[in-house]
This record gives structure tokens, C-alpha cells and sequence, in this order.
């Protein structure tokens, strides 16, 4: 059952999972949660499993003390990797789905923490982004897996590797095999 689905036209709010044989080290195990794809402009979105170890304070010194100061910073991509891109998703009450806010202000994350304490925020460090029809054609090498944000296991939790590995496996059985594989063959 590969997810490698073509036929569908908008991939927004959908992740990309990094194939298991993407060696590309921008890409690599990566988990990009995307928030904008169509035919005419291509695609945006942040890698969400690579933390920084830092927090908002540490890149912008005017938020020391302030409330949001402590928020987690993750490497979002290798375009406009000195840019601060604050993204937040709301989970919807029926379950089968959330809300994504994509480069929004801090006032717009207090008033959305305001409305729901539960709200996901993170910022991260630039964006992965793709040219009309360039994911399309990385998807057929295939370089991406694309699936559904079914539950918020899918990107919440432990945002390192083993959410790529949990999310792929998901995916299709035979990749169970290819996700322990290190990343550079000749040390196997």
C-alpha cells in the first residue's frame, strides 16, 4: 500500500515523508508539514522533526522575558534559513482533522492560545519550499511519501527521528525494512 498518490491535486496540510533512500542531507529523514500546494505556485511548508535545541529568545533577543521566549526552535528547511517562521495548528473538536496557522505574528499565537490553551506552536528557522510541479516530479523518483495528518501523533510528540520513523511505517511494510538502514550505507 504505497501512498505515492498523484491523482491528487493539493497536498496542504498533508506531510511529506522523506523516502527511505532520500540521501539528500537537507531532506534526509524528514518529516515536512505542508501548508500550501497547488498546481500554479508550487509548495511550502516545515520540516517538524528537527529540533534546534534552542528557543525563540536565543535567535531574537527582544523576546527575552516575554511569554512565548521559551518556545521551541526547529530547522523548518533550507530556504531563508535566517527567516523566523511561527507556525500553529488547532486540533478540531470532532477529531478528524486541525487547523494550520502558517507564518503568523506572536499576538496572533496569544490570541489563538487565548481561544484554545491547547494550541501547538513552534517556530522554525526557514521553510522547504517547491516550484509549480517540482514536488510533483520528486514524488515519482520517488523522493516523498505523501499522507494525512490523521491524529496528533503524527506530528506531535517526540519531534526527532523517530517521528519519521513511526510516520513512514505507517505507510507501506516494506519500508519497515529500509528505516533502520544508517544513513550512510558503507558503515552497515
Amino acid at each position: 500500500m504505497r501512498n505515492i498518490n498523484t491523482t491528487v491535486k493539493n497536498y496542504s496540510g498533508q506531510l511529506l515523508l522523506a523516502h527511505p533512500l532520500l540521501i539528500d542531507p537537507n531532506f534526509c529523514r524528514s518529516v515536512v508539514l505542508l501548508s500550501m500546494h497547488s498546481d500554479e505556485e508550487g509548495a511550502l511548508g516545515v520540516i517538524i522533526n528537527r529540533p534546534l535545541g534552542k528557543k525563540l529568545s536565543d535567535f531574537d533577543k527582544s523576546q527575552a522575558g516575554l511569554p512565548y521566549a521559551d518556545m521551541p526552535v526547529f530547522e523548518g528547511g533550507p530556504v531563508a534559513t535566517e527567516q523566523i517562521i511561527i507556525t500553529a495548528w488547532q486540533w478540531l473538536p470532532e477529531g478528524n482533522g486541525f487547523k494550520l496557522y502558517f507564518g503568523i505574528t506572536l499576538e496572533k499565537v496569544g490570541e489563538l492560545m487565548e481561544i484554545d490553551p491547547f494550541t501547538q506552536v513552534c517556530c522554525f528557522m526557514g521553510h522547504a519550499g517547491w516550484t509549480s510541479g517540482q514536488l510533483e516530479t520528486e514524488m515519482k523518483q520517488p523522493s516523498w511519501v505523501v499522507t494525512p495528518v490523521v491524529s496528533a501523533e503524527c506530528i506531535e510528540g517526540d519531534l526527532k527521528t523517530n517521528l519519521w520513523k513511526k510516520n513512514i511505517k505507517k505507510v507501506d511494510f516494506e519500508y519497515q525494512f529500509l528505516v533502520d538502514t544508517p544513513d550512510d550505507p558503507a558503515v552497515n
